[in-house]
Parts: structure tokens; sequence; C-alpha cells
């Protein structure tokens, strides 16, 4: 079963193709629409997001550059399928991070290497990558966002100390 899902914001469209099992068509397409009109309404970028079994790699999500690395707008994001909602999504937020850093051009290729802020990540064992580093604190901020916008919890129930770029520098603490 394969969804495609189009974003419209002004004017412009970036689509969303969700396949696989084991997730909430409803919730894929509404957190990543929800981050493409927020954070990038005047691109247009495609997002294949593919759910499936990745226990064996021992993961639970990738996002990778469909094409061009220059300048990129299509992606491939794999999501483990069947996890909890709340781990879905931030796992999911997790990705769109670092599809945002792509969009950036904080994570980049150079000389086939894959480099943040211009150093190649492979300097640091994989829990102290920067980018990885960026893309785990974001992904509660943005969890917390797109549930005070959604679901209507309050400002002051939303409990965080950190903020980057994608929050709009805005600090929500308890």
């Amino acid at each position: 079963c394969i969804v495609l899902y189009l974003v419209y914001a002004l004017g412009n469209m970036s689509s969303i193709y969700a396949s696989g099992y084991g997730y909430s068509k409803k919730l894929c397409e509404d957190i990543t629409s929800w981050f493409l009109n927020k954070y990038y309404p005047r691109h247009r970028i495609s997002v294949d997001i593919e759910h499936k079994g990745l226990k064996r790699d021992g993961v639970y999500g990738y996002c990778d550059v469909i094409g061009k690395n220059y300048k990129p707008r299509d992606f491939l994001i794999e999501l483990q399928a069947g996890m909890s909602r709340e781990q879905y999504s931030k796992i999911l937020f997790h990705e769109l991070t670092h599809l945002s850093q792509w969009v950036e051009g904080s994570l980049t290729f150079k000389h086939g290497k894959m480099c943040y802020c211009q150093e190649p990540v492979e300097n640091y064992d994989y829990e102290d990558q920067p980018h990885e580093i960026e893309a785990r604190e974001s992904e509660s901020v943005l969890y917390e966002l797109y549930i005070n916008e959604k679901e209507g919890v309050t400002v002051g129930e939303v409990s965080t100390g950190w903020c980057n770029r994608l929050c709009g520098g805005a600090m929500i603490t308890k």
C-alpha cells in the first residue's frame, strides 16, 4: 500500500510518499506535513518514507538523500515498523532533523565523506557525531512543539531546556 500526500504551502508543493507496514498513515502524513509546512513552506521537497523491519541493522531509522547531494530536495526515510506512537513520532522527528540538516547545508558530502559543518563525521564515534547529537536533542523539542500545536497542550506543560533553529529560537521551559 502506497500513500501519496501532497503538502501545499504558499503555492509550492512538497510530496510525501509513505509505504510499508506497522505504522499509522495519518500520523506519518500529519507529522511530516506539519514539519515541512512549518520549516520549509517555500521549498519543493519530496520525502519517501518506508516502514519496514530494521532490527537486523540495529537502528530505528535512516535518512538518505536521493539523487544529487548538492542542494538535495529528494529524501528517503526508512523507519522501523511497529513502534509506539510516541517513539514513532520522536524517531520520525529525528530523521526529519537530518533532512533539515541536508536542506540547510550543515550536513554535506565532501570528497566522498559525510561532513557536518565542514568536518567529517567519521572523526567521531557514532554517539558523539555532532549531527546525531543535534538530531537526538531536537527530536524531543519537535515532538513537544507538535503536540502543543496539534493536541492543545499548553506551553507550561512542555518541559525542555534545549532549542535550535528548528524551534524558531524560542526556549520552552516548565
